[in-house]
């Protein structure tokens, strides 16, 4: 049997970004805002953000280590370590880069860090995600899951590719949106998911 290809986001999805963000901003700026007011929407988050801070809410992302030091959501270690053992499945970490150079070391430096158990040669950095191939994508930005079509040669076979939007604050107005498969709480629940269908 062909292994089901699966592309799994990181930020949103296994490393908590929202949260780490957030507490970086706070400490820098004394401000008491939280991980669901800053990501109500990923659009214009200076909007959210005292007026010194501004769009310098972006320049985080630049800092050394800052996404190294970001923390995995409950359960997504263990759950990630299943993925990866199921022999029915082929997973892949597909993550934004943002072209930074101390973002994409950081990002490595996290899964090396939480989840030492994944080969370092199935994390893709790549924008855009409708580039890269699979059965399966997990990640939590509608926009994303919308653009992602499996890729080419998925789509000469006879089956639809599936996209699991991970529950998020900013995703929420699209819970029950034609173009998603379905929208699950966190990464457990989209691998029970995928499980009912590769059995």
């Amino acid at each position: 049997m062909e292994k089901k290809i699966i592309l799994i986001d990181s930020d949103g999805v296994l490393a908590n970004l929202a949260q780490h963000w957030v507490d970086v901003y706070n400490k820098a700026y004394d401000d008491t805002l939280t991980a669901d007011e800053l990501t109500a929407t990923w659009d214009g988050l200076d909007k959210y953000v005292k007026p010194e801070c501004g769009e310098k809410i972006y320049d985080f992302l630049k800092e050394p280590g800052f996404f190294q030091d970001c923390k995995p959501y409950d359960g997504a270690v263990e759950t990630l370590e299943k993925m990866i053992a199921d022999p029915k499945l082929e997973c892949f970490i597909v993550t934004a880069y943002s072209g930074d150079a101390e973002s994409a070391k950081g990002k490595v430096l996290f899964f090396k860090e939480y989840f030492p158990f994944l080969d370092t040669e199935n994390i893709i950095l790549c924008n855009p995600k409708q580039l890269v191939y699979g059965d399966v994508l997990i990640e939590d930005s509608y926009k994303k899951l919308c653009d992602w079509t499996g890729a080419s040669y998925r789509q000469q076979l006879d089956t639809k590719p599936i996209s699991l939007m991970i529950a998020q604050p900013h995703n929420q107005e699209f819970a029950d949106a034609s173009e998603i498969t379905m929208r699950v709480p966190n990464l457990a629940d989209a691998y029970e998911y995928i499980k009912s269908f590769v059995l």
